[in-house]
């Protein structure tokens, strides 16, 4: 007998994900593997892969058209981030002090860029580096895949969300022992 198991729908039925907004989006590691930092006494204590994490977020901006990511945070097995879909832009990008020119995805200012087109390439570059530095650096090994299939995103549709966001990012190192990501959270 088939598995007729049916996943739940996390995204708004009939919404654009193209067009212009801001949107606050968690990607979750695999089996939540504490891979990128180490939350002690409320400080977060950084692994060469939230470098990496770092800048493949910063990139999202020379690889689309009408991105800007804005405040992030990385936490060890999670990342939380505020992305804005705006008017297009181009430039080129810097990697290790190299100027590398980017051509953009789906740059023919059609407004085909979606919210989840940007998020897998991010997951697709983040999990591509992080596979090539496991190798050459020795980087902790993660098992199958870097990030869970799918991620969360919320649609933030005025200043006092944009807030409260921004405030929950910048306090999620002091709310660790009680975060819901947490593996050793015992509240779950």
């Amino acid at each position: 007998m088939p598995d007729n198991k049916t996943r739940k729908i996390l995204r708004l039925p009939y919404f654009n994900y193209s067009q212009e907004g801001v949107y606050f989006v968690t990607l979750v590691t695999q089996g939540r593997a504490k891979l990128f930092s180490e939350v002690n006494q409320e400080e977060v204590s950084l692994f060469p892969a939230e470098k990496m994490v770092e800048r493949w977020w910063y990139m999202l901006a020379e690889k689309f058209l009408k991105v800007k990511p804005r405040e992030y945070i990385i936490m060890p097995n999670h990342f939380h981030g505020i992305i804005e879909f705006t008017t297009n832009h181009l430039s080129n990008a810097r990697i290790d002090d190299e100027v590398v020119e980017i051509v953009p995805v789906y740059g023919n200012g059609d407004n085909s860029q979606t919210l989840s087109q940007v998020i897998q390439w991010f997951k697709t570059m983040t999990t591509n580096e992080y596979i090539r530095q496991v190798k050459r650096s020795g980087w902790e090994p993660f098992d199958n895949r870097l990030w869970q299939r799918n991620y969360y995103e919320h649609i933030i549709r005025n200043d006092v969300d944009y807030e409260r966001i921004y405030f929950y990012i910048q306090s999620n190192p002091q709310q660790w022992e009680e975060d819901q990501e947490n593996p050793n959270n015992l509240t779950k």
